[in-house]
Formats: C-alpha cells, structure tokens, sequence
C-alpha cells in the first residue's frame, strides 16, 4: 500500500509544482514543516513564502529513485525521492528530497515534513 500511495504522490506533486509551483502548498497543512537548502519553515505562510521565492519559470523532474516506507505503525508513511531538475533553460541538476506523509483525519494524507537538497559533487563535507 504504501509503494503505491507513494508513486501517486510523488507523481502527482511534481505534476502540480511543473503546472503551477505556488499550488503545491495543497500538500501541506498548519503543522507542516519544509526544509529547502537547509533553510526551515514551519506552517503554511512560512511554506508558502518560501514557495514564491522560487526564481524559476518553469521546472521539469526526472525521478531516478524513490523508497517508501510505512512508519508509525503504518499510519504515516515516508518517502525519498532522488533525481534531476531542470529550471527554465538552465543545466539539469541532481536533487534528493523526504517527504513524511500523515494521515489527514478525513482519509486522506497531507505532507507533514519535507526536506530538499540539490546534490553537489563539489561542497565541502559537513564540519569541513
């Protein structure tokens, strides 16, 4: 159940953010928390301030991976997405992004934490 669940919503939110970026907050709620490049922002006028200031016009996935687990006794699930992006007319570049998925109380689920990075080859390691 959740492999499925999990496709359908990958799929369908890099649908909603290549159609309209700014409609993707409909995947979060209140209590939701998005990590973009280390910068954190809690509920939806953070996530959503955080959504217009995307610079880019028009953005293109490519999924290479994605993992799904159920987690908190099945309740939740969580994902990991890895692939390549391409804004506008620049090079693709490789992305790794977790969502964690909770159910909504009225049987559907809403994306209660989210974390983005790009993946570059050439940044200093962590405490370099």
């Amino acid at each position: 159940m959740s492999d499925q669940l999990a496709r359908e919503f990958v799929e369908t939110y890099y649908l909603t953010m290549q159609k309209s970026k700014n409609d993707i907050i409909q995947f979060y709620r209140e209590e939701s928390i998005m990590s973009f490049e280390g910068n954190h922002n809690k509920g939806l006028k953070e996530i959503a301030e955080r959504i217009e200031q995307f610079s880019f016009e028009t953005i293109k996935h490519e999924i290479v991976s994605m993992d799904a687990h159920p987690s908190f006794g099945s309740d939740a699930i969580l994902i990991c997405v890895t692939g390549n992006m391409q804004t506008d007319n620049d090079l693709p570049l490789k992305f790794a992004q977790v969502f964690h998925l909770v159910p909504n109380g009225t049987g559907g689920y809403f994306c209660a934490n989210d974390i983005f990075r790009l993946v570059m080859n050439d940044l200093p390691k962590l405490g370099s």
